[in-house]
């Protein structure tokens, strides 16, 4: 080691790794200070103990837009809560799957013991499409009040159930919505305590049964993200913002005209109608 070198950045861009050891899933879209960094967090736990399993955290154009915890409770976490129950400290989850390519990321966590066997799925596609798939079982017996939880930094608002953070020169917009598109309330709260959040956003279900929920988290280098659209066709839940149209496909089907796929979960952002980027989790690039 010459320690007369200068410091020089990474120069790899979209890179992301998996680390077993700490139950960290990685993806960054490169190491300048406009890089989006996302973590999901679903594994062996350090000394700590916290009850993070499958938290996210997200850092994009040069903001900690969802910063790491606010604190070590179930409820300082970007995660789901089912009747304000929190996760089993002591326990750890387990990542089932990780991917990383040039133009996507994908993980699946699986909470196991730590909170009921919950699975959350995090699809992204480089560098503003984050989409958490939620899958909860919620028992027949009663019903239960589900709270996805988000603690951004930021100025924020909730405009027709969409949450919006401003930072800087950039906007998060995020939303919550059920297979069948159906949008759950939103809302947000300024925190008493903001060195790390600013505010305490949450979206609910009251329901039973087996739960399957959509987090969108869709990122913008203005201030003034255009407005949001939520169509659900037979293929899966279309997401219009301007000139761009993200689709989540939970079946089978066209992706766009001549593209089509076999797959029963896939993520693709279009332009203008044509095809951008394309996630197939479990498929080569």
């Amino acid at each position: 080691v010459d320690p007369d070198l200068p410091a020089q950045r990474p120069t790899d861009t979209n890179t992301g790794r998996h680390f077993a050891d700490i139950g960290v899933n990685v993806w960054r879209s490169g190491w300048d200070e406009q890089a989006t960094i996302l973590l999901h967090h679903c594994g062996l736990k350090g000394q700590h103990k916290e009850e993070n399993m499958n938290h996210i955290t997200l850092y994009a154009l040069g903001q900690r837009i969802l910063p790491d915890a606010v604190g070590p409770r179930t409820v300082d976490h970007n995660v789901p809560m089912i009747d304000d129950l929190i996760q089993n400290k002591w326990m750890s989850g387990a990542t089932l799957a990780y991917h990383c390519d040039r133009r996507s990321g994908y993980s699946l966590g699986d909470a196991r013991g730590a909170y009921f066997g919950s699975r959350r799925h995090v699809l992204f596609l480089r560098p503003d499409v984050v989409v958490l798939i939620d899958e909860l079982n919620l028992g027949d017996r009663d019903d239960r009040t589900v709270r996805f939880l988000l603690h951004p930094r930021g100025e924020c608002a909730v405009r027709e159930n969409v949450l919006i953070v401003r930072s800087g020169e950039m906007a998060l917009q995020a939303l919550t919505v059920l297979p069948e598109g159906t949008m759950l309330p939103m809302t947000v709260a300024e925190r008493e305590d903001q060195r790390r959040a600013t505010h305490d956003a949450t979206a609910t279900f009251v329901g039973r049964g087996t739960l399957r929920a959509i987090t969108f988290l869709l990122i913008s280098p203005t201030s003034e993200p255009p407005p949001l659209s939520v169509a659900r066709d037979e293929s899966g839940i279309r997401i219009g913002r301007g000139e761009t149209e993200v689709v989540l496909g939970l079946a089978p089907g066209e992706i766009a005209p001549g593209l089509v796929t076999n797959a029963d979960l896939w993520l693709a952002r279009l332009r203008g109608g044509e095809v951008e980027a394309v996630l197939v989790p479990g498929s080569a690039e």
